[in-house]
């Protein structure tokens, strides 16, 4: 779980750890998307026994957007396994913070990077994590469940920065 000091702020907005509670808004931003969602036990799972954190941006009784972040043991990166955002909220900051959030998570964990698959055809979100620092590593194609390629992006965590 991400300590409550290393939560960043949106306005009135805040990110922090989901849960179980928060599973039928996490739902709802899931159906925002044809495929490849997240189930009700997905959720459950990675709420209650993964080794991974769930961050929401909590908006006034709804979730703006969410990201999961897997760890595995004995793994020095961390994966970016999802990162959701409203629909009628994009383009004002929230991927990012909590693209932030899931990387101070990361290196809270001890990890020295992260790894993620994006979408290739996912243009906003490409140029956000290649502003960020994240590198192509490897086009994957047939990635997704309609067919279209992913691309692995790595991030090196700078050993100097702030948790």
């Amino acid at each position: 779980m991400l300590p409550a000091q290393s939560i960043p702020r949106i306005d009135s907005h805040r990110v922090r750890s989901a849960s179980v509670d928060d599973i039928p808004l996490l739902l709802r931003l899931e159906s925002q998307f044809p495929t490849d969602r997240i189930s009700r036990r997905s959720f459950l799972y990675l709420l209650r026994r993964a080794h991974a954190d769930v961050l929401v941006v909590d908006g006034a009784g709804s979730l703006l957007g969410d990201a999961v972040v897997l760890y595995r043991r004995g793994v020095a990166s961390a994966r970016l396994y999802s990162i959701v955002v409203a629909l009628d909220v994009m383009r004002i900051g929230i991927g990012r913070i909590l693209l932030e959030s899931a990387e101070a998570a990361a290196r809270a964990h001890g990890r020295t990077s992260m790894v993620l698959e994006v979408r290739e055809d996912n243009l906003g979100a490409l140029a956000l994590y290649q502003r960020t620092g994240y590198r192509n590593v490897k086009r994957i194609p047939g990635y997704y469940q309609d067919g279209a390629a992913g691309l692995r992006l790595v991030k090196p965590f700078d050993a100097s920065s702030p948790l």
